[in-house]
């Protein structure tokens, strides 16, 4: 392991300023000669200092480039044809360059094949969505269709924006049902509530729809208690 000073944010590393350790083989191929560190040594720790302003500066303007491209490219759909089996299983895979390639030719935006995020392999037909990390933090994900031909794409389109619209239709519908079945659970507490308190007695005593013969046998102990109390003094 080396350590470098990153000069920009890197995903999962660190951000401008940060002293990390990595791979050598990482910071020879990719961190150094694209100029997102530079090796930690007292000297460049110095260096980095006095300049640390002008990188910070000179990194805010590339991610305010990125965040413009990445507003163009949200959302969007490109085309890969490719041969594959009757199974849909591609004959090889798809690779980031392959993916810079037809964003550029297709898009016109030029992205480089270090920015495409494979997260997976992608050796089937289908539709996939693709990250391009294209500066920092900044990502925008577009869709990758790829078929064996443009129309087979378009079908494929087509049957993914159904079933979405079919998913937001049993969404909405779930929604709707359990609005209904709130609803329902307050009826059901607001009337337990009011028969609560229709049991309540209102003397705190005897209740308001006490039988006459349950009030006379009340007053008929009361009495007796009474009489039995003369009799003991």
């Amino acid at each position: 392991m080396i350590e470098v000073i990153l000069t920009t944010r890197i995903e999962k590393l660190g951000k401008i300023g940060d002293i990390v350790k990595v791979r050598p083989g990482y910071a020879r191929n990719f961190l150094l000669p694209q100029s997102k560190a530079i090796r930690s040594t007292k000297e460049n720790r110095v260096v980095f200092e006095e300049k640390r302003a002008e990188i910070e500066a000179q990194d805010q303007e590339k991610s305010g480039i990125a965040s413009n491209i990445a507003e163009k490219l949200a959302g969007k759909e490109i085309i890969l044809i490719r041969a594959a089996s009757e199974s849909g299983q591609l004959y090889g895979s798809v690779t980031a360059r392959d993916i810079s390639n037809e964003i550029t030719r297709q898009l016109g935006q030029e992205v480089k094949r270090t920015q495409i995020v494979l997260e997976v392999p992608i050796k089937t037909l289908g539709i996939f969505p693709q990250r391009v990390q294209l500066h920092g933090d900044v990502n925008a994900v577009i869709d990758l269709n790829v078929a064996k031909t443009e129309d087979e794409a378009k079908t494929q389109r087509t049957a993914l924006i159904d079933a979405a619209n079919k998913e937001k239709a049993r969404a909405a519908k779930q929604a709707e049902k359990w609005a209904k079945d709130k609803e329902v659970a307050k009826a059901d507490v607001k009337a337990k509530e009011a028969e609560t308190e229709a049991e309540v007695p209102v003397d705190g005593d005897v209740p308001v729809d006490a039988p006459i013969e349950a009030v006379s046998e009340s007053t008929a102990d009361t009495a007796i208690i009474a009489e039995n109390d003369a009799k003991e003094t």
